[in-house]
């Protein structure tokens, strides 16, 4: 795959993601009391997605899974600081609704590409 071709695809997934992520939040304004469930499905659905690829790099052979002590102690730390963020975007989204972000978007000229 052209390198032009997979940072397209990259970009147009990350701003699916954080558009999704964002209506995920809105549908939940005033139903319901937390937004954890989602937090979970989008973790989960993550996890299944990385196992799939996982296998399929396996089945191909040739790659090693095996990471140092400090790189697995990173990327935990990563995971944590990750699930709490996404957690609070999806309260964030939940609260400050689009129609109410955009409104101040315009009186203060302002431009939002991630909360």
């Amino acid at each position: 795959m052209n390198a032009w071709m997979l940072l397209l695809l990259i970009t147009l997934l990350y701003a699916g993601y954080n558009l999704f992520v964002k209506v995920s939040g809105e549908h939940a304004a005033g139903a319901v009391t937390t937004t954890i469930l989602a937090t979970i499905s989008l973790q989960t659905t993550a996890l299944v997605v990385s196992l799939v690829f996982a296998a399929y790099l396996l089945m191909r052979g040739g790659q090693s899974f095996a990471l140092p002590p400090a790189s697995l102690k990173w990327a935990v730390l990563s995971g944590v600081c990750i699930g709490v963020q996404r957690s609070a975007t999806f309260i964030y989204s939940r609260e400050l609704g689009y129609d109410r972000r955009f409104r101040l978007a315009r009186r203060f000229r302002l431009s939002f590409v991630e909360p």
